[in-house]
């Protein structure tokens, strides 16, 4: 509906096919993780494509927090990063978190206690969650064909808050005000830990 929240993560690639996880959040605060982009394009399609959703949906963008990597300019044709041209398409991401170990332990813990959900048309991320693997030499999770799972783990660890989009007057509320649902998110991991 036109009074849930937005949250979007970006996983661009140069090569390989973008990934875009678009979550909405109504008063239960309860991310659902309902359209997806996965796709090779450069990166003003993708700019367009994240905003003909956004304009479709109606809805007002919580947040956008895209890999770090995205700033990085590229250092074998000196163009412009990927980031850049999100500026140029009013889209101002953040820098997202690269902690995969707590994603890792925050995304089971969302499982475990049903504060995520996704609907059937995330076709890739759920392909993905049903692929994911770990080596079992190391342990650590097999870096391959994982793109939606690092935009999840980035969706819950970056705080995904409602607001009332008409009391908020168009005014963005700043992320330390999230305080409180870090508090959250670390109470349930620490009854999983």
């Amino acid at each position: 509906t036109k009074s849930s929240i937005l949250h979007i993560r970006i996983d661009p690639h140069p090569v390989k096919p973008h990934a875009v996880m678009f979550a909405c959040v109504g008063p239960s605060e309860i991310p659902i993780v309902y359209h997806e982009i996965y796709k090779s394009c450069d990166a003003d399609t993708l700019c367009q494509l994240i905003n003909e959703h956004v304009r479709f949906t109606g809805c007002f963008i919580g947040s956008l927090h895209m890999e770090p990597g995205a700033w990085i300019n590229d250092p074998a044709t000196k163009c412009s990063s990927i980031a850049s041209y999100f500026a140029k398409h009013n889209l101002f991401p953040r820098k997202a978190t690269k902690d995969l170990k707590t994603g890792i332990i925050i995304v089971r813990a969302a499982f475990k206690n049903n504060k995520v959900l996704f609907t059937p048309e995330c076709r890739r991320s759920l392909w993905e969650l049903s692929r994911y693997r770990y080596d079992p030499e190391t342990g650590n999770p097999i870096d391959e064909e994982d793109h939606m799972m690092e935009n999840l783990y980035r969706l819950l660890i970056h705080p995904t808050r409602w607001f009332d989009p008409d009391r908020a007057a168009g005014e963005a509320i700043p992320e330390d005000d999230f305080s409180h649902a870090t508090d959250k998110l670390s109470s349930d991991f620490e009854s999983i830990v």
